[in-house]
């Protein structure tokens, strides 16, 4: 009888090692969450920063991983409906990610609670100033220059490139959390302080309908448009058949690459674009890795946007903090990893990220460029917006 016992207990330890090994290879993997919108109507500009996540993850993966471990990542498109996002992040959660990366601002500020409840770093596409408090929403973190920090660049650079004392500037944007958030009443403020003069706010949907019966009572010199590229486009085929004498700024979503291509026509000082991050033919490292990486997952797309880049980007960011986590990788300890990051270069921007605990947004410094031709040429050096330490200290 104690031999049958003693063979009984043998067996039971030996499932309990064997069961325990099957946990530890599940546990392995890093589950890392995204949520993407390919199908939606900002995916003109989300098919390839989805395609710069996915890709990236491949890239670590063959080439070590994280601290020797896999990165599984879990993703969904969720076409941009908020009702979608929150239940594919409900998914998430159950299935035990421990950071995501995400899209839209209407989903990331529907979601921020939630985040900063179940403690899950979030770094969104979306560059919401408000999404950057990390005294208000400790989880949440932008991956470049907030929209709200371009607006007061570009009404620093209309006030330093225009002949009249006082000029005047149009804000153009869609009815969407995402269309608002580059326009806060601190901006309008920040403007007057400066001598611009805002006379007028025109809503254009994403898909650039009526774009040309919106701009034709426009009399503005200048407009900072917050868009994406289907409906910029639209308003700047509208400014040149009606011959205005407008000049244009648009925000980082409402230009790339592809914008640019549809008009190999335009000449200088026309179009002006916001990017805080590096463009396909510029010189960094990062981007030379992005050439790479893009020419053998996919060798029939000769070239890529802005958008591969932003992705790779988040990703580069998310995962340095879960490198230095190394097997602590709660939500805390990923967080405080993102916190610390100092000077870290991407390697694909000419900002270093900077985070604080209660700063989320890596910098408040962009570079102007010019759509000339068909391109995105450079035009300036780094231009600063107002001091990053926006939100009092304690």
């Amino acid at each position: 009888m104690r031999k049958i016992l003693y063979l009984s207990f043998l067996f039971a330890v030996a499932l309990s090692i064997l069961a325990g090994c099957g946990r530890k290879s599940k546990t392995s993997e890093i589950l890392i969450g995204a949520i993407f919108d390919q199908s939606g109507p900002t995916s003109d500009v989300g098919k390839e920063y989805a395609d710069g996540v996915i890709d990236y993850v491949r890239y670590v993966n063959e080439t070590g991983g994280i601290n020797r471990r896999p990165v599984k990542l879990l993703y969904k498109d969720y076409g941009y409906v908020i009702s979608q996002a929150y239940s594919w992040y409900e998914e998430m959660k159950k299935e035990g990610v421990i950071a995501i990366v995400g899209w839209g601002t209407g989903d990331t500020e529907a979601l921020a609670p939630k985040i900063t409840a179940d403690k899950i770093p979030f770094i969104s596409a979306s560059y919401s100033d408000g999404l950057a408090d990390g005294k208000k929403y400790p989880y949440n973190f932008i991956g470049a220059v907030s929209y709200s920090d371009q607006t007061r660049i570009s009404l620093k650079f209309i006030k330093n490139n225009s002949e009249e004392s006082k000029p005047t500037v149009a804000f153009i944007y869609n009815d969407t959390a995402f269309g608002h958030s580059a326009f806060p009443q601190s901006v309008e403020e920040f403007a007057e302080e400066i001598g611009v003069d805002v006379t007028e706010k025109i809503i254009i949907p994403l898909s650039g309908e009526g774009a040309k019966e919106k701009i034709q009572t426009m009399k503005a010199k200048w407009a900072i448009v917050q868009q994406t590229g289907k409906a910029s486009t639209a308003i700047i085929k509208a400014v040149e058949e009606l011959e205005k004498d407008t000049r244009l700024i648009l925000l980082n979503y409402a230009i790339d690459e592809n914008v640019a291509k549809q008009f190999s026509d335009m000449k200088k000082d026309r179009v002006y674009g916001i990017i805080p991050y590096g463009v396909w033919n510029d010189n960094l490292p990062g981007v030379k890795l992005l050439h790479k990486i893009n020419s053998k997952y996919h060798p029939d797309v000769p070239e890529r946007t802005c958008r591969y880049i932003q992705g790779y980007i988040n990703t580069r960011i998310i995962l340095e903090a879960v490198k230095m986590a190394g097997n602590n990788l709660s939500g805390e300890t990923i967080k405080e990893k993102l916190e610390a990051l100092e000077n870290f270069d991407t390697g694909a921007s000419f900002n270093r990220v900077n985070y604080t605990n209660k700063i989320h947004k890596p910098s408040s410094s962009v570079k102007v460029y010019m759509l000339v031709e068909g391109k995105i040429l450079p035009q300036s050096e780094l231009l600063t917006s107002i001091d990053r330490k926006i939100w009092d200290e304690d």
